[in-house]
């Protein structure tokens, strides 16, 4: 005669408590050496940007980046092991990314023309420029948006995409 508990029984019970523990040391097994990879890679890219002269929202982009992708990495991993049907979840991401790639189309693209912008130097904190119409001394380029201050202490806010598209005028260029 077998106890059953809340109607099930014992045999079942001791299977899910097994399929749940090889499960577990499954996955400490992928997400552990994952974890250690991540901060090695992370250590490398913290020494090398240290040495090269990228630009530093460049590189924190860069590094944030990869990272991140490497988490993605693992975490597709990991729902394999769990036994996830990862296809439905990269398709969705498919879609979600089309979405919102189409949501965030100017966001987007003022990233794109930030990282032209910071890979190319056309100009750099200090220079006095010129884009469209804005002329003034370049506070700050971030990945978005680049600041000036014109002679007439106005700060002015200018998205890379404007700022890549136009030509930019660099009255500074060759006096440094």
């Amino acid at each position: 005669m077998t106890m059953e508990v809340f109607g099930i029984q014992p045999e079942a019970i001791s299977q899910l408590i097994y399929l749940v523990v090889h499960k577990v040391i499954l996955l400490i097994l992928v997400l552990l050496p994952a974890h250690i990879f991540i901060r090695i890679l992370n250590s490398f890219l913290g020494r090398f940007f240290a040495r090269t002269e990228f630009d530093q929202t460049l590189e924190k982009f860069v590094h944030k980046t990869s990272i991140t992708l490497m988490w993605l990495i693992v975490l597709g991993i990991a729902l394999v092991v769990l036994g996830v049907d990862v296809s439905a979840v990269v398709a969705s991401f498919g879609v979600g990314s089309f979405i919102i790639g189409f949501a965030l189309k100017d966001t987007l693209n003022n990233l794109a023309a930030g990282v032209m912008v910071l890979v190319n130097h056309p100009f750099q904190v200090g220079d006095d420029i010129k884009v469209k119409d804005v002329r003034g001394r370049v506070k700050s380029i971030s990945m978005s948006y680049t600041k000036l201050e014109t002679e007439d202490r106005v700060k002015v806010t200018i998205p890379n995409s404007i700022v890549w598209s136009n030509p930019i005028e660099n009255f500074t260029a060759y006096i440094k």
